[in-house]
This record gives C-alpha cells, sequence and structure tokens, in this order.
C-alpha cells in the first residue's frame, strides 16, 4: 500500500517561520590532513607481485581481471592518483537552496548542489530544503547521501525518510566522537520508548537484532509515525570507521552493504555520516563500482570518483577513503566467491594497513 503524508503541506513550514532564532553552521569540516600526501619514503615496498599469463587474464570474468590489475600494481599508484584528482567538482553546478539555509547546514564549508538534492515532499518550495543529494547506481537503485542531522534538522530528515519511502538508514558514525557531536540523537535507542521530533514524527524502536558476527554493526527495527499513518524502517549503524579515515578491515562494510540491499526491496537507501561525503560517500561508491566493473574490466575508478561528486560534491574526501573503496572492492568480490584470497591480495590488504597506520599518525585527534 502506497504512504500518503495527511498533511496540509504548509504546515511544517509555517512552523518554522515562528522560529526567532538560527544556528550557524559549524565552520571547516574539510581538513587539510584530507588531501595533503603522505609520504611512502620508510614504508616497506610489496615484492614477489605475481603476474599472470596474457592469455589465462583475457579469458577471465572482469572482476577477476580487474582485481589482478590493481593488486599488481603498487598502492601507492592508488594513492598518487586520489591526489591528482582530489579539487575535483562539476564543471557547473549552483547552490541557491544550501546558500538560502545556512542554519540547516551542519558545516559551512560542505555545500549540497542543487541539480541533486532531495527536495522535501508536500512543503513550499522556500521550506523544501534539506542537506542531502541522491546518487543513483548503474542499477537504478538510489541513495539518499545526507550529513548527520542536526537539532534544527531531524523532524526535516524524518519528513524525507517517510516520505521518500526510504525503508533503510544506514549510519556510519557515533552520535558523539571526541568530545564532538556528529549526529544529533534522531531517536531513542532504548526498546519501545516513542520519541517525538517536531509536531509530526514519532519514532519508535521496536525490535533489536542480534549482531552481525563482527558484533559492529547494530541493527534496530524502527517505527515511524505522523498523524495515524506508520511505516517500519530498518536502522543499520556501524561505529567502528573513525571520521577522516578509515577501518582497518572491509568486512563489516561489506556486510552492512550487503544487508542493506536485501533489506531496501528497491526503495531508496538514506546514508549518514556527519558531513555525509566521506564515509556516506565512500560506503556508496563500493556499489557504484562494483556494478561497472561486472561491465567492464577496465573501470576507472577516477571515473567513478567523478561521478560520484557529480552528484554530492566533496564525495570522498581523503587519499585513505579511497584507498579502503579499492579494498572493499576487492572483499565484495571474495564474498561473492569470485576470486581467492592469493598472494597478491593479501599483499594489497597488507600494504593498505601500513598505509592506514602511516596516515593515522599524520592526523591531529578527531575535531
Amino acid at each position: 500500500m502506497s504512504i500518503h503524508l495527511p498533511v496540509d503541506p504548509t504546515f511544517a513550514s509555517d512552523e518554522r517561520k515562528k522560529k526567532k532564532k538560527r544556528r550557524k553552521p559549524k565552520k571547516g569540516f574539510l581538513r587539510k590532513d584530507d588531501v595533503v600526501d603522505v609520504s611512502f619514503k620508510d614504508a616497506p615496498e610489496d615484492t614477489d607481485v605475481q603476474d599472470y599469463p596474457t592469455e589465462e587474464v583475457e579469458s577471465l570474468d572482469n572482476r577477476v581481471k580487474w582485481v589482478r590489475n590493481v593488486t599488481s600494481s603498487s598502492l601507492k599508484a592508488v594513492w598518487k592518483e586520489f591526489q591528482e584528482n582530489r579539487d575535483y567538482k562539476p564543471d557547473s553546478y549552483t547552490l541557491e537552496a544550501y546558500e538560502k539555509n545556512e542554519h540547516k547546514n551542519r558545516y559551512n564549508d560542505i555545500l549540497c548542489m542543487d541539480s541533486t538534492r532531495v527536495r522535501l515532499k508536500a512543503r513550499r518550495d522556500y521550506d523544501d530544503y534539506i542537506h542531502a543529494n541522491w546518487i543513483t547506481m548503474p542499477d537504478h537503485q538510489k541513495y539518499i547521501c545526507t550529513q548527520g542531522p542536526i537539532m534544527d534538522t531531524v523532524e526535516d530528515f524524518w519528513h524525507m525518510v517517510f516520505t521518500e519511502k526510504s525503508n533503510v538508514i544506514v549510519m556510519l558514525c557515533n552520535f558523539v566522537e571526541g568530545n564532538h557531536e556528529k549526529c544529533f540523537p534522531y531517536f531513542c535507542e532504548d526498546l519501545d520508548v516513542p520519541a517525538t521530533y517536531g509536531r509530526l514524527y514519532t519514532v519508535t524502536t521496536v525490535q533489536c537484532y542480534d549482531p552481525d558476527p563482527s558484533g559492529l554493526i547494530v541493527h534496530k527495527l524502527l517505527k515511524v509515525e505522523v498523524l495515524g499513518v506508520s511505516t517500519k524502517v530498518h536502522h543499520l549503524a556501524y561505529g567502528g570507521w573513525p571520521d577522516h579515515i578509515a577501518p582497518s578491515t572491509p568486512l563489516p562494510t561489506v556486510v552492512l552493504l550487503k544487508l542493506a540491499r536485501i533489506l531496501c526491496g528497491g526503495n531508496p537507501i538514506t546514508v549518514h555520516c556527519s558531513a555525509g561525503i566521506g564515509r556516506t560517500a565512500t560506503f556508496v561508491g563500493i556499489d557504484y563500482a562494483v556494478q561497472k566493473i561486472i561491465k567492464n574490466a577496465n573501470t576507472s575508478m577516477i571515473d567513478v570518483l567523478k561521478d560520484l561528486r557529480n552528484q554530492r560534491l566533496h564525495a570522498i574526501q581523503s587519499a585513505i577513503q579511497y584507498t579502503f573503496l579499492h579494498v572493499c572492492i576487492i572483499e565484495v568480490f571474495i564474498e561473492d566467491g569470485v576470486i581467492t584470497w592469493d598472494g597478491n591480495v593479501q599483499k594489497f590488504f597488507n600494504a593498505y594497513n601500513r598505509m592506514l597506520e602511516k596516515y593515522k599518525k599524520s592526523c591531529p585527534p578527531n575535531q
């Protein structure tokens, strides 16, 4: 049955006009270490990389070809590739809604372009803004990439989830990290304790599922109610991904992606971290790149990066996240039984973990 919002479209917007005090977005989410090169001078080199016969490679599945191409080359090349394209933005874009709604933006340097922004339904034009963009997969699956809600936008967040019929939310941050709020608590984590946001939305955790094998993914079922109409939303939270960097192992991220795709049933998947560009876009980029690689073994990862940024500005903010994207893609193919854990894959993963440790040492504490 279709979900319709039984509300006068002027109601919510008129309520907002009554607000007097408006917050200022937090300054400076983007950091110098997101784009600075990390020297590999002291990094151990990978040796004994296996070369595969040309005739054997030509007969392989595109995914196998791609993995062999990537793992046969240096991880430094992946890092350098990102550094050379780190400032990429679409040729032209507008920011009209973003600039008119400063108080709804968590950070003042994370832009939201008009062309792909999610427009809040059943709202007047001047009140249809949320810091969120659509990213569409090659198979037409849609993701909503958004910032972690702030206090002023929690009702907007639930309005978006409800009206877009998004039945899966992927949360890639903690509410607080390093003594800083990364996301306003937009639901009560306790079972059967309803919480109301604004004048319309009541959200209740109605079920907690058994943890995944890694124990890192928290899966809850939420009931979202508005004016007598309710729907269920799966909430998948992974708090093991530090801001600005990446996890040491890809498996929980891949498990999370596969679970989200299964649960969504073709409906839009809402993904957020704090700013909605680093962890969020890297996560969505896995799905996007995998689909491209299945069709073409020579898929350019820089083209993937550009495709993502053409839909969500700043997507994938650091070289380490771009490298982690490669690691996750390989993990997807391992989990799918397409490739095996050979020496080259082992060396690639080892090199990634050395790079990650080196990168962590160069990063200041979480802001």
